[in-house]
């Protein structure tokens, strides 16, 4: 059982790098539920517009995108504009780890799969919209760009998710030279994303008022 952060003490107070990483989680929930629904409406246009205009997605063929849920920045518009533009579109469908079941799955696995529509979602286990079972599988190897969810992001292109790590082993499979994006409302960007080792920067964050690109370190 993960013990409760205390959502009022300082980020310097705490010293675990997994209690940061939770602390930094809380803080960002808390600052997306007192989002206006016209600034996230009006921000995830935005956002997509910034992205559209990118050169890293104007030469991509094939790209990994999510489903929006709950607060986050709105991608079915995005998505549906993707699909428009006629980009080759997949979705995540999330396998959850099931070590007790007759195959033993020790950890979470993403699925890229390919849809051509909205119509062939269904609702996954959290809730979120996924491509069904019998939607295409995508090679990792042949997707051009990722565009990743997350909770909250900061100006060095570090990310932190929801914390169930489908992306960390799917991650790994893409090309060298795929590029990947998180996208995150100006509002709830972090001044520090703590990383742990095996936590990889994205290339670029864009909100509504500024792309943020990856410097070498």
């Amino acid at each position: 059982m993960k013990k409760k952060i205390n959502k009022k003490i300082n980020y310097e107070d705490v010293t675990n790098i997994k209690d940061r990483k939770r602390w930094c989680r809380i803080q960002a929930e808390e600052a997306l539920k007192n989002l206006k629904e016209g600034y996230r409406n009006e921000a995830s246009e935005r956002i997509s517009d910034k992205l559209y205009d990118m050169p890293e997605y104007q030469k991509a063929k094939l790209v990994l995108a999510y489903a929006s849920k709950d607060r986050e920045v709105m991608t079915f518009p995005l998505v549906a504009g993707m699909l428009e533009q006629g980009k080759r579109v997949c979705l995540p469908r999330c396998i959850p780890a099931n070590p007790r079941g007759n195959n033993v799955q020790t950890e979470n696995i993403l699925e890229a799969r390919e849809i051509k529509s909205g119509y062939q979602l269904v609702t996954g286990k959290y809730g979120i919209s996924e491509p069904g079972a019998d939607v295409p599988l995508v090679d990792p190897e042949d997707i051009d760009l990722v565009i990743l969810p997350c909770v909250s992001c900061d100006r060095d292109c570090r990310r932190i998710g929801h914390g169930k790590g489908y992306y960390d082993s799917y991650i790994k499979k893409l090309r060298p030279d795929c590029f990947k994006v998180a996208l995150s409302f100006e509002e709830v960007l972090s001044e520090q994303i703590p990383c742990e080792f095996h936590d990889e920067p994205v290339d670029a964050v864009i909100t509504e008022s500024n792309l943020y690109r990856r410097t070498a370190m």
